[in-house]
């Protein structure tokens, strides 16, 4: 919790360690996409849902764009993630 003096607890840091964003802005939208490591392969999934919806301002370039900063970001769990599609192919 903030106090307002501007330190942060310790249980704001233990919280800010347990979850990594990638936030995308595109003309008047903002999307913050956050998710637990080791949780990276539910934030594409979701990601690629967005970019699957035509009513949606979110398109598949978005989408890339995202998943990059989550490769730069969460390298270790981008790693589990193409792992398991190689086993698919």
């Amino acid at each position: 919790m903030n106090s307002g003096s501007g330190h942060t607890s310790s249980a704001d840091s233990q919280a800010s360690q347990r979850t990594r964003s990638v936030t995308l802005l595109k003309g008047v939208h903002r999307w913050v996409f956050t998710c637990a490591p080791g949780e990276e392969q539910g934030l594409l999934a979701c990601v690629s849902e967005m970019a699957r919806r035509p009513d949606a301002p979110f398109d598949w370039f978005d989408a890339a764009l995202v998943a990059h900063q989550i490769a730069r970001r969460l390298p270790s769990g981008l790693n589990r993630v193409h792992s398991s599609v190689d086993e698919v192919e």
